[in-house]
C-alpha cells in the first residue's frame, strides 16, 4: 500500500486543502449549487473529493459557511446519501486493515 504522508507533508496538504475550501466557498457564494440552481454532475464530483478528504483526514468545514450549507444540501440526497454510506464504509474497512 501506499506510505502514510510524513506530519510535514499531512500539514502542507491540509494548508492545500483548506485554500481550496476558501475558494470554493468564496465561488460558491449565495448559490445554492456551483452551476446554479440546480444539483449538476461537478457539485456530485466536487462533493465525494470533500468527503474523502474530510474523512480520511478528519477535517470538518465550519470555517466555511456557505461551502458547508452547500455541503449538508448536497449530503441529504437520497440517492447520494446511500452512495456516500456505501464509499464510508469501505473507507472504514480499509482504514481497519491497515
Amino acid at each position: 500500500g501506499a506510505e502514510k504522508p510524513s506530519e510535514e507533508e499531512q500539514k502542507k496538504l491540509i494548508e492545500d486543502l483548506n485554500k481550496t475550501f476558501e475558494k470554493l466557498n468564496t465561488k460558491l457564494g449565495d448559490k445554492a449549487y456551483f452551476a446554479g440552481d440546480k444539483l449538476t454532475v461537478g457539485d456530485i464530483q466536487i462533493y465525494n473529493e470533500i468527503q474523502t478528504a474530510l474523512t480520511l483526514l478528519q477535517l470538518d468545514l465550519a470555517d466555511y459557511p456557505q461551502l458547508n450549507t452547500w455541503y449538508e444540501t448536497v449530503g441529504a440526497n437520497e440517492i447520494l446519501a446511500e452512495i456516500t454510506k456505501e464509499m464510508l464504509e469501505a473507507l472504514a474497512a480499509l482504514n481497519e486493515s491497515k
